[in-house]
């Protein structure tokens, strides 16, 4: 007798929940690996004192909650730990900062002790709890296992591949009452925050399956925490995946090693994919060991792991030359670093360095003007932006990060509007505070060569790059021996028709206006020789006063090095920035085309002729975050554009999707281009919402080089909120 259809829906959600719980605890796992005795010690917490309360310096007790998700500050303050970016030791934050630390001790009456302070730095806009502990011991030893325990959470978590923390987060939100279990009602309305729109009699099949305890409170069922993440991982099935699953499986059960190798070789294109290397993916992310094949769960578990990525595997790594010279490269480059808002009123924090240093940058402004009591300061200007000591900047904001993140030479450009004597004490810092790092003098690059030296070369090395005063002290002339700044093509004429002899290289600086302007005068051949043998920066216009940023992309296709960007203003063109530099690992040196370097006599592609047909079909979205206001009325579209030469600008979206549910939108829609400069495009998602009034928001986006696109289905993640917001496509390149 055949089953019923309700018999069968009942039968399958029955076998993907006991997949789910194992999935489930297999997540659970990892968070055995971080030592006992520092989750413990954690745990116990400590007493500190607040350094920056709102009324005076108050006492809290942090401690980590039982669950490793949270810090606890004080009654009324929790800090996720998927929220926390860093862990500082000492006086490291604008809190600590000299004339704010003042002002506080003035006003409490007592000084801090910087052996005893530490801070925790969180969320988006890096907000900080600055503390001092009763000793220096009890400081340091917090400020090591806070940080250890934020290394192994990052160190196990991979995007999309481990929802488990975002969904404990999620669960600890919800339970208001702190009672351990969620009822429907409660699920029902976390679904709705975490932007799933279902219809009501399927959740409440899928809870009642999913409530294998059958707990109760107060006469309702309710779901625990383990419960929970199987009723979400039930809610979230991707019917695409299974699909493709069933495809390769060619109408098995499960997944053989010899079938998945073949999907591994012909739809990704993974030439190295043999029968061993689908074996060890099989073991990887094997749930069943009873099972030398892959389930179902399996297969979704891999195709959500970073292994299917958009981005190509071998280009989260440095691999391009790093041995020519750094004129052959484009460098990721910050405008006004210094500035976390507008450039009018906008504050200045060391914050703002430490970001964009996070962010692969390797060329940092600094405005410097006199500051009292003979300390150099950093500010805009003839404007009412805060004002930090230049000092505090070069120990607290550059030192300890300038190499973190790329051991590649870091810029620092200086605009100078310092007095002598200021300039003599600022290069004085610049000694005592960078040492042997800082590049400080003629000898150390060997006098005056015909080109510049290498990112190898200078591998942990600080360059100055100066520009603005008229008198220069001689402390400050001896370390310009890389970067010499003019202010236009005349100045740098000017310095070559008369052989002027100096102890560093040109660099020529403008915005982005007056760039345009003297570029647009040059013949394609004279700017690609120019910027073959000189380096070229490119700043923002001074009328974009809320620190919007230009298209870099123009400014590149003329093989313009450094196009310096507000990196504290998101948006297309910060987004488009930081994936040009995804194509070498994200460490800011990016080689520029052939032909931009004068080792191709002409421009490939000249007469328009395509090299490249881009093939992509927009599958789905994965767990959208809900935007504000937004109702089922909402729609959703997939938007992709590609920037770079203009023979090569494409735009395309996919239609609206009704309803508003972000839990796994599908369009399935198909898209092609051909591409003639495939080495200077990038390609850029974005996921948008609509509203019923036509107003539209985003989402999330990610953008890429269209040279570090990986074929076959990938996921690309997106810079939304929550981490584990994806794009899933399908990819492929042919050859013309």
């Amino acid at each position: 007798m055949a089953s019923s259809p309700t018999q069968t829906d009942d039968r399958m959600l029955n076998e993907n929940i006991i997949s789910t719980q194992e999935k489930c605890q297999i997540d659970s796992e990892p968070s055995k690996r971080i030592h006992d005795d520092v989750v413990i010690s954690l745990q116990r917490g400590a007493w500190f004192l607040n350094a920056r309360p709102t009324e005076g310096r108050q006492l809290l007790y942090v401690s980590l909650d039982q669950d490793l998700v949270k810090f606890q500050c004080g009654p009324a303050k929790a800090i996720y730990l998927s929220d926390i970016t860093d862990v500082r030791y000492g006086w490291k934050t604008d809190t600590f900062g000299e004339t704010t630390r003042k002002k506080n001790d003035l006003r409490c009456g007592f000084r801090l002790k910087e052996d005893c302070c530490f801070s925790i730095v969180y969320g988006s806009q890096r907000h900080t709890l600055d503390l001092q502990a009763k000793d220096a011991t009890t400081a340091q030893t917090w400020a090591n296992n806070a940080s250890g325990l934020i290394e192994s959470i990052r160190a196990r978590s991979s995007s999309r591949s481990d929802k488990s923390e975002w969904l404990k987060r999620a669960f600890k939100e919800a339970d208001t009452d702190r009672s351990g279990f969620l009822s429907f009602d409660e699920c029902c309305r976390l679904l709705s925050n975490l932007n799933v729109n279902l219809e009501t009699p399927k959740v409440g099949k899928l809870f009642q399956l999913s409530n294998t305890n059958r707990h109760r409170e107060r006469g309702e069922s309710v779901l625990d925490e383990k419960e929970f993440l199987h009723f979400y991982n039930l809610v979230s099935e991707r019917k695409e995946l299974t699909t493709i699953f069933q495809n390769c499986a060619q109408g098995d059960a499960n997944l053989s090693a010899n079938n998945l190798a073949n999907f591994l070789n012909k739809e990704q294109e993974m030439k190295h994919a043999d029968l061993a290397y689908a074996q060890r993916l099989i073991e990887r992310h094997k749930l069943q060991n009873a099972i030398q094949e892959m389930t179902l769960s399996e297969f979704q578990s891999m195709m959500n792991s970073p292994l299917f990525d958009i981005l190509k595997e071998e280009h989260l790594q440095v691999n391009q030359d790093m041995d020519q010279p750094i004129s052959n490269y484009y460098i990721s480059s910050s405008h006004n670093t210094y500035l976390i808002g507008d450039q009018l009123m906008g504050g200045s924090s060391i914050e703002g360095y430490v970001s964009a240093l996070e962010r692969g940058c390797r060329c940092l402004e600094l405005d410097l003007w006199d500051g009292p009591n003979n300390q150099p300061i950093i500010y805009h200007g003839h404007t009412k932006t805060t004002k930090l000591l230049a000092r505090e900047v070069l120990a607290k904001g550059i030192k300890p990060f300038a190499f973190k993140f790329s051991p590649f030479p870091l810029i620092l450009s200086v605009e100078n509007h310092l007095s002598f004597s200021q300039q003599t004490i600022f290069a004085e810092d610049l000694r005592q505070i960078f040492e042997s790092a800082l590049l400080s003098g003629p000898e150390e690059v060997g006098g005056m060569k015909s080109s510049l030296l290498t990112p190898n070369q200078l591998r942990g090395k600080i360059i100055i790059k100066a520009t603005g005063a008229k008198v220069c002290s001689p402390a400050l002339l001896s370390l310009l021996n890389i970067c010499r700044s003019y202010t236009n093509f005349e100045k740098y004429e000017y310095h070559v028709n008369t052989r002027h002899k100096s102890a560093c290289y040109c660099v020529i600086s403008m915005s982005e206006l007056e760039a345009s302007t003297y570029l647009k005068k040059l013949t394609a051949d004279v700017t690609q020789n120019f910027t073959c043998r000189t380096m070229m920066r490119v700043y923002p216009t001074a009328t974009r006063m809320a620190s919007s940023n230009f298209n870099p992309v123009h400014y590149w296709n003329f093989g313009v090095q450094m196009a310096a960007l507000n990196f504290q203003t998101l948006g297309k063109n910060l987004e488009i920035n930081i994936g040009r530099f995804r194509r070498n690992g994200s460490c800011g040196y990016v080689l520029k085309p052939d032909w931009l370097l004068g080792k191709i006599e002409r421009i490939p592609a000249l007469s328009g002729k395509p090299r490249k047909t881009l093939l992509m079909r927009i599958i789905s979205g994965q767990n959208l975050p809900k935007r504000p206001g937004q109702t089922k009325k909402g729609q959703f579209y997939v938007s992709v554009r590609i920037e770079g030469h203009p023979l090569d600008f494409y735009k395309f979206r996919t239609n609206y999707l009704m309803n508003g549910n972000g839990l796994n939108p599908f369009w399935n829609e198909k898209t092609e281009t051909k591409i003639c400069f495939p080495e200077l495009a990038v390609i850029c998602f974005s996921v948008k919402y609509v509203d019923a009034y036509k107003i539209k928001q985003t989402v999330g986006s990610y953008c890429l080089p269209v040279e570090s696109l990986a074929p076959g289905y990938r996921h690309a993640p997106l810079s939304s909120a929550d981490l584990v917001s994806s794009i899933f496509l399908y990819v492929k390149m042919i050859d013309l």
